[in-house]
């Protein structure tokens, strides 16, 4: 098998070549670097492009069209003519060819604008493969973080105190479990009052007389859910905190504590 037979079978289905054809496809291959890796390019423009577009059952009258005019252009390997230096085409004007040229002539305009319409259906996979990606890295760390909560609640060496609610959270139950030799926890509120947008609560961690950490900034459970479950990442290990406090703060957060107590304890 010579470059020129390799060339014209790569742009058809490796399924749909006999297996004498495979076998001497593969042989040239492993011995062919340039000749493997302009095929290799063409394989991949086709995998996108089967990606992208529906899959169909040609009819059985299609299918014997196709062969039909495989078989009359398929040149017998002892008339073929040897020729030196054939001109070379770039890898868009032969996918081009390759979308177009079996079926219909068009106008130069015609394939380009085809072409054009293939290169747009690619970009358009690779990003929304990017948002897949995107979104799975999202729910990996979503499902490292509960993983994370589930051990600190079901660790028995862990430490609790509770909250007491203040002015219209007074009703609300609130406990903070963590670890003293880390400085991770999960913040646990029930029945949480609902802020106005312009409000988030704000949890300090306070290990001096006026020296304190932010925990966390938060706002009620979106999903309306009545539970508000939260994992703190704390600056330093809790065993250094000595009170901990809520305060009602603007949205965002603020660097220290301006607006009303929601919830206070003390260890």
């Amino acid at each position: 098998m010579t470059c020129d037979d390799v060339k014209a079978l790569a742009y058809v289905r490796p399924e749909a070549l006999s297996e004498a054809d495979r076998l001497a496809l593969t042989d040239h291959l492993n011995v062919c670097p340039p000749c493997r890796v302009e095929y290799e390019q063409i394989r991949v423009v086709g995998d996108a492009l089967l990606a992208v577009a529906p899959t169909q059952t040609p009819s059985p009258r299609v299918r014997q069209m196709l062969i039909s005019r495989l078989q009359t252009q398929r040149i017998p390997q002892t008339s073929r003519k040897i020729v030196s230096g054939p001109p070379k085409t770039s890898l868009l004007q032969r996918l081009s060819d390759w979308l177009f040229g079996p079926f219909v002539t068009l106008p130069r305009g015609a394939v380009w604008a085809g072409a054009a319409l293939v290169v747009a259906l690619l970009a358009g996979n690779v990003w929304q493969q990017r948002l897949l990606q995107e979104q799975a890295i999202i729910l990996q760390a979503e499902a490292e973080q509960q993983q994370r909560i589930f051990a600190l609640l079901s660790d028995p060496q862990a430490q609790q105190v509770g909250l007491k609610g203040v002015g219209d959270a007074a009703s609300s139950i609130a406990n903070l479990r963590y670890d003293p030799a880390t400085n991770t926890a999960v913040l646990l509120i029930r029945d949480l009052p609902t802020l106005p947008p312009d409000k988030n609560y704000q949890l300090w961690l306070v290990y001096g007389d006026d020296a304190r950490d932010t925990g966390a900034v938060f706002a009620c459970d979106p999903g309306g859910s009545k539970v508000r479950t939260l994992l703190i990442n704390a600056p330093r290990q809790f065993n250094t905190y000595i009170r901990f406090g809520v305060t009602i703060e603007p949205a965002g957060g603020s660097p220290r504590p301006t607006g009303p107590r929601a919830f206070s304890s003390s260890l």
